[in-house]
């Protein structure tokens, strides 16, 4: 069989012939399920590992190892958070040190640290007193290592960054992802500071996963091999010498572990009961999960965790959930600027535009970077107030500028003010490869069928239907391509498109384009299911301009009523309902 490991998502999907089934960590078995929920079993996951030709207990014994990173990486930040309490960060270094008892995934964290510098957010002198007061040695070594190496890990990220794109074969970071697991930034940063560039680079080129992208390996190191560095002097700074500072002697410790281990599963059953809409059993375990937390790490990392289960109650579409559980973030931890920039997010999407306005203002005075500002210029441009909302993004690009959501949010301003020709020149024009390529390229397609442009639209939505690794994104494509056929009035494309579509976030949108196309093909009875289930969303779904285009719809399909308006008006609005998704 085949199988495809993630471990940020807990998931092995198990491919045998035409059978599909998804195995979990904490799962004896593989459970059987069909190939639409896949999207919703990995969603958007990027730790994506594809095995070939395996059994079930290589699978499993993959999907432990992949788990296993997955955490420790997490415990790793917490570590580097120096915005937690001392005592949080300890605890998450006594857990952490359990994980690099296994030399894999110890070998897995040195690779993602080696991989690029540390940013300005990290603060590693925190995460080595946090290793020293849990008496963490593994976890004190690792980071001393990375801090002594920033300036060769600085060296060999910018080396790599300085490749041109032409070189590569493979999206390019999907063969940054494949050097880092198998420890090949490591390798190199290890080889620069010996000055034996040279020999790390035969080695790449006899690798059997590396060896075919010759060009690369040496486009990468190139600028290494140039200039001979001079050796670097090992810290001895007894204050840090785990022996002669703290002068604590290692012990097993089990007790770190447990507690993370007991806030994931419970953090892990609350998920899966949003995922199942069950509201009022998740409220229960999450008022253990605050208590114990609130125990265990106190306010920050409770915070936190109501933030993240905030996020998947929007992934679901339970907005008012998602408002409740950001309402206690910020109850909480009230000067958090990430608790109050979720808390404006759900007040935005309650249509409680000046409560959002002041909890964006709130997360710009507690947090370091744009998301506060961002979020006060997305409420003005809900409101309609486009000019204000046009400089206040760009007031946060001045202020901030490589954020690329802030020079997307000022693209869509411009889209909506009609600057259509401004709007495309202002987005990348590089293939896409991350994920803020793909969502680039999306607005690319809108603002081409904004101007009328609608088969060189389709091209692009078909494009990221196809090539698009981003599951969550894949949907966007999906739903505007639906749109854009139906622009051409190609209602049986449009209906295929639409069919199974299944993007909790997307179901308004897609339900209304539902009404039309089933209705213009004469099939009555899934119009008509597709109107009932518009009606069953919240009324902050069905704002004046959307009421009134679903009631056209209505008219023209389903009571055999006269038009009030023409088709080049029912495509602006569908257009502006999918650009308000």
């Amino acid at each position: 069989m085949n199988a495809l490991i993630s471990g940020r998502a807990n998931a092995a999907i198990l491919i045998e012939k035409e059978e599909i089934s998804v195995l979990r960590s904490e799962q004896a078995e593989p459970a059987v399920c069909h190939a639409s929920a896949l999207p919703h079993l990995i969603g958007d996951a990027r730790d994506l590992i594809f095995l070939e030709n395996v059994t079930q207990d290589e699978a499993a014994r993959a999907l432990e190892h992949a788990t296993d990173c997955e955490s420790a990486l997490h415990l790793s930040l917490i570590t580097l958070d120096g915005k937690l309490s001392a005592k949080v960060r300890a605890k998450a270094a006594d857990a952490l040190e359990e994980f690099l008892e296994d030399t894999a995934v110890l070998d897995y964290i040195c690779g993602v640290f080696h991989a690029r510098p540390l940013t300005g957010d990290s603060d590693i002198g925190s995460a080595l007193d946090a290793a020293g007061d849990a008496d963490a040695v593994r976890v004190f070594d690792l980071w001393r290592q990375i801090r002594r190496r920033q300036p060769l890990i600085e060296e060999a990220w910018l080396a790599w960054e300085a490749i041109d794109p032409a070189t590569f074969q493979v999206p390019r970071d999907g063969l940054r992802a494949a050097l880092v697991r198998a420890g090949m930034f490591t390798a190199l940063v290890t080889a620069r500071e010996t000055n034996k560039v040279g020999g790390f680079l035969v080695d790449a080129l006899l690798h059997p996963q590396f060896k075919v992208h010759r060009q690369v390996l040496q486009h990468w190191t190139a600028p290494l091999r140039a200039i001979q560095r001079p050796a670097l002097v090992l810290e001895t700074d007894d204050a840090e010498d785990w022996q002669g500072g703290k002068g604590r002697k290692a012990k097993r410790r089990t007790g770190g572990l447990d507690t993370f281990n007991r806030v994931e599963s419970q953090k892990a059953a609350i998920v899966k009961l949003i995922q199942e809409r069950d509201v009022s059993r998740a409220r229960q375990f999450i008022v253990e999960l605050i208590e114990d937390q609130m125990q265990n790490g106190g306010a920050e990392y409770a915070a936190k965790s109501l933030c993240d289960l905030a996020m998947e109650a929007k992934s679901v579409g339970l907005l008012e959930f998602q408002l409740e559980l950001t309402e206690q973030s910020v109850q909480l931890k009230p000067d958090d600027g990430w608790a109050w920039a979720q808390h404006g997010d759900a007040l935005l999407n309650s249509g409680r535009f000046d409560e959002a306005d002041y909890a964006f203002i709130q997360a710009d005075i507690y947090s370091e970077d744009a998301i506060g500002k961002k979020g006060r210029a997305e409420v003005l441009k809900v409101l309609g107030r486009l000019d204000e909302a046009l400089t206040a993004y760009e007031q946060a690009i001045e202020d901030f500028p490589h954020d690329e959501v802030a020079r997307r949010g000022r693209v869509g301003v411009l889209l909506a003010l009609g600057r259509l020709d401004e709007a495309l020149d202002s987005l990348p024009q590089h293939e896409p490869k991350t994920p803020d390529d793909w969502i680039a390229l999306h607005m690319r397609g809108m603002i081409l069928l904004a101007m009328r442009k609608t088969k060189e639209a389709i091209r692009v939505f078909r494009r990221g239907v196809e090539e698009c690794p981003i599951v969550s994104s894949q949907s966007y494509f999906r739903s505007a391509l639906a749109m854009a056929q139906l622009r051409r009035r190609n209602f049986t494309g449009a209906a295929e498109v639409l069919e199974a579509e299944q993007a909790p976030l997307l179901q308004f949108p897609v339900n209304v384009l539902r009404i039309h196309a089933y209705g213009a093909l004469g099939q009555r009875d899934k119009a008509q299911a597709a109107y009932g289930k518009v009606l069953q969303f919240p009324s902050n779904y069905l704002t004046q301009r959307s009421e009134e285009l679903v009631q056209e719809l209505y008219h023209r399909f389903l009571n055999g009523q006269t038009s009030k308006h023409d088709d080049d008006w029912v495509d602006n609005e569908e257009f502006e309902l999918l650009m308000a998704a």
